[in-house]
């Protein structure tokens, strides 16, 4: 890949990330995960697909992601869940900011 393709996809990968926080955090508000679920689960996936082509780091937050998506429909866990989740992708989306620099 060129390096003009690999700033692309992280630009791509760093947007997904804002998204997947941003579900997170909507799905404090009662009722919305089951919204926000729908879109938060598919976008980890395709962070993590993403992490790995990539290889920017940030490969161990996206996996934690993937499994905090999926915990945050337990509803005693999800909301603890969901706060985690935020926290990773913004862990996340720091490191891919300092990787497109």
């Amino acid at each position: 890949m060129t390096n003009e393709t690999v700033k692309w996809l992280s630009r791509i990968q760093l947007v997904i990330e804002v998204v997947v926080a941003a579900g997170f955090l909507l799905g404090l508000i009662p009722f919305v995960y089951a919204w926000s679920g729908g879109f938060v689960l598919p976008l980890t996936v395709i962070s993590l697909v993403l992490a790995f082509v990539l290889g920017n780091g940030t490969g161990l937050y996206t996996i934690i992601n993937v499994v905090l998506a999926l915990l945050s429909f337990v509803p005693v866990l999800g909301f603890v869940t969901r706060i985690a989740g935020a926290f990773v992708s913004l862990l996340s989306i720091n490191a891919i900011r300092r990787r497109i620099g």
